[in-house]
């Protein structure tokens, strides 16, 4: 019986995994979400980022469970998931088109020109040394 390949938008699930158990169908959830925060196409760069997030989310979500449920679990790992999903989340967060400064129109570079940079952009730029 040959097994289906459960594919995720353009992310593959690894070979080894059967796609049908309840991490496998979580991991394919968490995929679609992060892949959607980034949009558009997404480069291998990208299916990797979110490829890893997922698979710690969830890690990090079954730990989550065993201390709800009254488990010892290691609090090392447990930091350790934590940090590293923080890292990543931020960086995909930050790959955001909607988190990205538009680009300046055609009016904003006359305006630009003609009388200088915008007040909030003057007091950002450092004064020439007398």
């Amino acid at each position: 019986m040959k097994r289906r390949r459960y594919i995720t938008p353009g992310i593959p699930m690894p070979r080894e995994v059967d796609g049908r158990t309840l991490p496998a169908r979580r991991f394919r959830e968490l995929v679609k979400a992060y892949a959607a925060e980034i949009g558009g196409e997404l480069s291998v760069v990208d299916r990797e980022l979110v490829r890893t997030a997922a698979a710690i989310g969830v890690r990090s979500e079954v730990l989550q469970a065993k201390i709800i449920a009254g488990e010892a679990i290691s609090g090392d790992e447990a930091i350790r998931l934590a940090s590293e999903s923080r890292r990543i989340l931020e960086s995909i967060r930050s790959r955001s088109p909607k988190n990205k400064p538009d680009a300046p129109t055609e009016l904003d570079r006359y305006l630009k020109d003609k009388y200088g940079p915008a007040e909030s952009e003057a007091e950002d730029e450092p004064e020439a040394a007398s």
